[in-house]
């Protein structure tokens, strides 16, 4: 994207076409008229307009708060990890306001693929028990999945993070639609605004 006085075009990654005309940004409904509104809405996502439930994710809630954030991570990352002590280090007044959706990808390999299973199966059925597994890291207790058991929900993950753009884990959306790739340094800070 490229502004030049109050004209915005777009050239090809080669720079061989420019493309004119009014763009606009499907995901928020809104005309992208500058650098500074194209800025604005890219880090960003209007969860209302995509009309996705986590819950068909295979998403494991952790607190009850009115505000959600959505959290995609692979069992078998560290960072995701890292930050799962961040949220169990939040004090019980700091998480009371927040409901985070813990949405499993199996992103780094066959291992993460068959976890992210095993953990949505037994979701299915024990949806305390999963998140205990998952939050605590006791991945290696984990039952066997039966059949497709499990499946179902993965799939849609992938197919949402691909979507989404989502190309490192932890990826966490904020209630107001903020993005943030990794584990942020301050959690808390980050959710309330103070921080990138």
């Amino acid at each position: 994207m490229v502004q030049s006085g109050e004209r915005v075009f777009f050239v090809s990654t080669n720079g061989r076409y420019a493309f004119l005309g009014p763009a606009i940004d499907l995901w928020h409904g809104e005309r992208l008229s500058s650098l500074a509104d194209a800025d604005r809405l890219m880090g960003r996502i209007d969860r209302t307009r995509l009309k996705l439930d986590p819950a068909d994710l295979g998403a494991l809630d952790l607190g009850e708060g009115a505000e959600e954030v959505w959290v995609f991570l692979d069992p078998q990352c560290p960072q995701c990890a890292a930050l799962l002590d961040q949220l169990q280090a939040l004090s019980p007044s700091q998480r009371a306001s927040y409901r985070f959706r813990l949405i499993p990808l199996g992103v780094l390999g066959k291992a993460s693929v068959s976890t992210v299973v095993r953990l949505n199966c037994l979701a299915e059925r024990d949806a305390a028990g999963a998140i205990k597994a998952l939050v605590t890291q006791a991945l290696d207790a984990l039952p066997a999945a039966e059949g497709t058991c499990g499946q179902g929900a993965l799939q849609r993950a992938l197919v949402t993070a691909q979507l989404l753009g989502i190309t490192q884990v932890p990826f966490l959306i904020a209630p107001d639609g903020r993005l943030h790739a990794g584990a942020p340094t301050d959690l808390l800070a980050w959710l309330t605004g103070d921080a990138p």
